[in-house]
């Protein structure tokens, strides 16, 4: 996906949130403020040992301004590789990410339970330790990533509340390897995935105050 598309499709996703707050007159009634706390997701060879983040927001009470918030997501990705053809080769290659955007979002009137709608877009960075043969080098690479999300929570007494959120996070095919001058093209060619996408869903749980 093209730096181009992802634009667009935020783009996209905030008209549809301002329609959101125009036809659902979606304000939050108070000054809160949430956290929440990542515990899974869905890009492959992502462990829960090796994830951390979440999202943070502040919302007000002014119609039709969305609210703020952010997201910073991290983990380590672990890949290994042996070879034979041509050569005997083993490769490590272990790749730290760290995604970082910057969110809007809508508070949606509906019954008995709360719901949140936002998007957002920001950064991803990799930060790669490329082992062949124990002779080791760093690379990195960075890109643009856009993100939707949902909340669904459970509100109690007005001032607390708990839920559980939902985000789908677009992000572009970065190549990892960025910047060597070593062939790894028996390892790339069928173990390891020079150039990944570490697009995925991300849940999340978290409780909001309200002032």
């Amino acid at each position: 996906m093209t730096r181009l598309n992802r634009i667009s499709q935020l783009t996209t996703a905030v008209f549809v949130l301002t329609a959101v707050g125009w036809v659902g007159s979606a304000s939050a009634q108070f000054i809160g403020a949430s956290v929440d706390a990542v515990i899974a997701y869905s890009a492959t060879n992502v462990t829960a040992k090796s994830l951390s983040g979440g999202s943070v927001g502040i919302s007000h009470p002014i119609p039709l301004i969305p609210n703020i918030g952010g997201t910073v997501l991290a983990f380590t990705d672990t890949e290994t590789s042996s070879v034979t053809s041509p050569s005997s080769s083993r490769l490590t290659l272990i790749t730290k990410v760290k995604l970082q955007t910057i969110n809007f979002f809508y508070h949606i009137p509906f019954p008995v339970v709360t719901m949140v709608v936002g998007a957002g877009f920001g950064t991803i960075k990799t930060s790669a330790n490329a082992d062949l043969d124990s002779s080791t080098e760093d690379l990195s690479n960075k890109g643009d990533v856009a993100e939707g999300f949902i909340h669904i929570g459970l509100p109690f007494y007005n001032l607390l509340e708990f839920h559980l959120g939902y985000y789908v996070i677009s992000a572009p095919k970065l190549d990892r390897l960025n910047g060597t001058s070593r062939d790894y093209s028996s390892h790339t060619a069928s173990n390891i995935e020079q150039k990944k996408s570490y697009s995925g869903g991300m849940t999340t749980v978290g409780l909001q105050i309200a002032f």
